[in-house]
């Protein structure tokens, strides 16, 4: 986990189980008798944590709503989305850019200012990870 900027968990030898698609994971057996293998998937868990502590909700999809309220729905969710992970996880504009083709610092800028991320930063060294 600690090799990727993101701190997402990355499989380095074995089956890729992260992006096996879902007919397949039936293959997947708990090695214990009875034992199941449970999957939970968090949908834009990352953002919605960050508004949740700061006391907002989104009730709709995150990435298009930032399209919407932030760059009158003319920014693709995909690089939305990608803005997005980049604001909270502290990645550079250069490699957001590389990642997404977007060559607008305004992009990042402004996701950085929606989610607060001075504010969640200030948070953080408050409880002292």
């Amino acid at each position: 986990m600690l090799s990727t900027s993101t701190g997402r968990m990355i499989i380095e030898s074995g089956p890729s189980i992260l992006t096996l698609p879902a007919r397949h994971r039936d293959i997947l057996k708990s090695r214990f008798p009875n034992g199941k293998i449970m999957s939970i998937d968090f949908t834009s868990l990352e953002p919605r944590v960050a508004l949740a502590v700061q006391g907002h909700k989104i009730d709709c999809d995150v990435y298009t709503k930032i399209s919407n309220d932030l760059f009158s729905g003319k920014l693709d969710r995909k690089i939305a989305k990608l803005a997005t992970i980049a604001a909270l996880y502290g990645i550079s504009f250069k490699k957001f850019s590389d990642m997404s083709g977007c060559k607008s610092r305004e992009v990042l800028t402004e996701v950085k200012k929606f989610f607060r991320v001075r504010h969640l930063e200030s948070l953080l060294i408050k409880i002292d990870i």
